[in-house]
């Protein structure tokens, strides 16, 4: 405590000289021949700057903490352009660079070319950690090697030129990697970020990442996909056929994650990287629609339909009270004042506020989003099998084949003698309703199916039956 209170930016900007001077001597006797004495030194160093940076951040000005920053980019990577770390500071500095850089009165200040050359610093570890190619990060490497050095950098100036060896080197660790997303959730999360410079660099590396992972939770997941976020938040609006591109390739990364697995103690965790993808797909779902509506592909109708099946199988093996309540609703009286106003209202109930069970609403409604995207491709399908025949002068094809098929997605639950699959099946149907318009045979279907439901001697069920029923 009493370090805390005394020491002013002046004394911690003391310290760091001091800490630099030995890090520079000691990296000169670790690229020699007999690195053994100076690779504890380098340990040590870095193990105080950290210490000193977790103590200090919100204490450190500016000026500071950029001679921090400078020193860092400077002085962990090898000089050989290996792409390795220096073995003894990467674990140190990597956290104390995230240490710096989550404090926001430090972060939002950055200047664009300091936030530029930081975003690459980062980005050229990630990608390394992929197991990419020297020449796919080329590009990346030249972006920060010739870093602006600050005041106390005099001392990183110096110490940039030193080479390393590449068998004293390391490669990018997991744990490096965590680290090293951490600074690019804080740097990517600055209000008026300049995104517009590096979104596309940015979010290649993070898909690449993505791609690479396996669908175990871990905190790899739980920080990648918030960077994605921010990127898709910045292009979703001006960058259409960018994010269009990346909306395609994220579905089926959203399949293999959203079926992770996780122990007891990562419930939480995993819960969370679902949130994430939620967020997601709802940040890029009108962009899937217009793919869609183009008729992209049939692999995204069919990595659709399998996200579709993942979501109605997940929701469907919950816990009861892990899923939506009929108590968590407020019934709409479907006068005008009540109309859709919102993301957790329907025309005939919303969610009630502050009950925390915006999770399953968002997950129903995400489910009733993906069955009007497959209805869209599958309509469109149709009217182009139509036109194509018409014009081979062929009789119209009939209809009654895709009202089956909509209506085996839509009834099959509710025919089930399983119960939880019946309550999914009728927990989905507001939802699905409110996003897509049903012809009239299906219609007449699916009351004479709501029917049977609402007379069963379940109260949920029937309740659930009644509420379809009134939408």
């Amino acid at each position: 405590m009493f370090f805390r209170e005394k020491l002013s930016d002046a004394s911690y900007h003391k310290i760091y000289e001091i800490v630099f001077k030995v890090v520079i001597d000691a990296k000169q006797k670790y690229a020699s021949k007999k690195p053994q004495g100076a690779e504890k030194i380098l340990s040590a160093c870095a193990d105080i700057i950290r210490v000193v940076s977790r103590t200090g951040s919100h204490t450190l000005k500016w000026k500071t903490a950029k001679a921090v920053i400078d020193h860092i980019i400077q002085t962990i990577p090898e000089r050989n352009g290996s792409g390795c770390y220096l073995d003894p500071l990467a674990h140190h500095y990597l956290q104390t660079l995230s240490i710096i850089l989550e404090n926001k009165a430090i972060s939002e200040r950055l200047k664009v070319d300091i936030w530029s050359d930081l975003i690459d610093f980062c980005l050229k570890g990630i990608i390394r950690y992929t197991g990419s190619s020297d020449e796919e990060s080329s590009e990346l490497s030249q972006s920060f090697s010739g870093h602006r050095s600050g005041h106390v950098s005099d001392s990183g100036a110096r110490s940039a030129g030193v080479g390393g060896r590449h068998v004293l080197g390391i490669e990018v660790s997991r744990q490096n990697a965590e680290d090293l997303l951490r600074c690019l959730v804080s740097l990517v999360s600055i209000p008026h970020a300049p995104l517009f410079e590096k979104f596309e660099v940015i979010s290649n590396a993070i898909m690449r990442l993505l791609q690479c992972l396996g669908s175990n939770v871990s905190q790899l997941h739980q920080l990648a996909l918030p960077i994605m976020n921010a990127v898709l938040s910045f292009t979703r609006m001006d960058r259409t056929s960018f994010t269009q591109s990346i909306a395609r390739e994220l579905v089926p990364i959203i399949c293999r994650f959203w079926q992770g697995k996780a122990v007891a103690k990562k419930d939480e965790m995993l819960n969370s990287l679902r949130d994430e993808m939620l967020i997601l797909f709802f940040n890029v779902h009108l962009h899937l629609e217009s793919s869609v509506m183009d008729g992209a592909s049939s692999d995204l109708s069919s990595d659709l339909a399998s996200l579709l099946e993942i979501l109605k199988l997940e929701y469907s093996r919950r816990n009861v009270k892990d899923q939506l309540q009929l108590d968590d609703l407020q019934m709409s009286d479907l006068s005008p004042e009540t109309a859709d106003t919102g993301p957790f209202r329907l025309n005939i109930c919303w969610l009630r506020p502050h009950i925390g069970r915006e999770r399953n609403w968002a997950n129903l409604l995400m489910i009733g989003i993906l069955e009007r995207l497959l209805r869209i491709g599958e309509q469109n399908k149709e009217a182009t099998e139509d036109v194509d025949q018409i014009n081979a002068h062929d009789e119209p094809p009939r209809k009654r084949q895709r009202v089956v098929q909509d209506s085996d997605r839509l009834l099959g639950p509710l025919k089930s003698n399983e119960y939880k699959v019946r309550l999914t099946g009728l927990q989905i149907l507001p939802f699905v309703l409110q996003q897509t318009q049903l012809s009239v045979a299906q219609i007449q279907e699916l009351v004479h199916v709501l029917s049977s439901c609402a007379t069963d001697k379940n109260l949920i069920i029937s309740s659930w039956a009644f509420l379809a029923l009134a939408r």
